[in-house]
């Protein structure tokens, strides 16, 4: 029997509605007979937190953070506490396709020398309004740049929603409670260590885009200053180490490339085909390339307040989404 423990961490501020949402579609997985497949939701308790409760009563398992504990220390001792062969990290919002579990399986099990599975991702809000139709336009870019660096063998960029880990492997990885961006710097430590993750196209993660701009004002500064961070802090750690050369060149690109995100502008065109493909109506096509014309100019834009910030030693809080609906 190989058993699979899927951790879910809950931030304080999430409502019951978002958790219920979460263990109602995680429990739509297609399961393998030979495979026990369990839930564990780490939650910033509250006095009478209603969530634990639910989530008890539904057959989930649940560990306590205590607040000001940090997530990355509860994290890690739920990692700890599990004895199962592969361990999945999601986001609360993350809504893995009903294959999740049998195709991130089937390609550990083939391959023994895999850390982990990547998934191409797309909104789950993306006609929540018009401003998550134009932003969906991002999810293509992302998409295309994963394939392409899969490709060259190049390094693999978790961002939000995670995946599906070797146990034994991940046990070695501690999440860093002091980091701006706990996910990279995740895979920037496993990455060092040689670990190597497989992108398929046949499983997904959906996951809730912000659904206006000072939400995702926010989440940008704060990555963008992330990938200052990181290439601040790694980059000799990364030219030194005995990894590919390609991994080291698509890893500065990655981190470095939304900075000067303008220079894309003028490949919006190649991107038509794509657009009118997954396009419903003319309206779409007009929000795609208004989203991808406004991304190339906002992300760059993003990407100047977060080096000031950086280069002023101003620290980046972290801001919870506003949750809307999942259409």
């Amino acid at each position: 029997m190989i058993k699979v423990t899927l951790i879910i961490p809950v931030s304080m501020h999430e409502p019951l509605e978002t958790v219920k949402s979460s263990l109602l579609n995680l429990k739509k997985l297609k399961v393998p007979n030979a495979v026990n497949l369990e839930f564990l939701y780490v939650i910033d308790i509250n006095n009478g937190d209603e969530r634990k409760e639910y989530l008890k009563r539904n057959g989930a398992g649940v560990i306590e953070n205590p607040p000001k504990s940090g997530k990355a220390r509860t994290l890690n001792k739920a990692i700890h506490l599990t004895d199962s062969d592969y361990i999945g990290i999601l986001d609360i919002d993350a809504r893995p396709d009903r294959n999740f579990i049998i195709e991130s399986l089937r390609i550990l099990e083939e391959n023994p020398e895999l850390f982990g599975v990547s998934y191409r991702r797309y909104p789950t809000n993306r006609y929540l309004n018009r401003f998550t139709n134009a932003l969906s336009m991002e999810y293509i870019f992302v998409e295309h740049t994963q394939r392409f660096f899969h490709l060259f063998s190049g390094f693999h960029l978790f961002n939000g929603p995670m995946g599906l880990f070797r146990g034994e492997m991940l046990k070695k990885i501690n999440f860093k409670g002091d980091v701006i961006c706990e996910d990279l710097d995740f895979l920037e430590r496993a990455t060092l260590k040689g670990y190597r993750i497989y992108l398929t196209g046949k499983t997904g993660i959906g996951e809730e885009i912000p659904h206006n701009i000072y939400d995702y004002y926010n989440q940008k500064v704060r990555w963008l200053y992330g990938a200052l961070t990181s290439l601040r802090n790694k980059l000799p750690l990364f030219i030194r180490s005995n990894i590919s050369w390609r991994v080291k060149l698509s890893w500065i690109l990655i981190l470095a490339s939304p900075f000067f995100g303008f220079i894309y502008s003028p490949l919006i065109l190649l991107y038509l085909p794509v657009i009118f493909r997954r396009a419903k109506c003319l309206e779409d096509v007009i929000l795609n390339v208004f989203g991808g014309i406004f991304l190339s100019l906002f992300i760059p834009y993003c990407g100047l307040v977060a080096m000031l910030r950086f280069l002023s030693g101003k620290r980046i809080e972290w801001k919870g989404l506003r949750r809307g609906k999942e259409i």
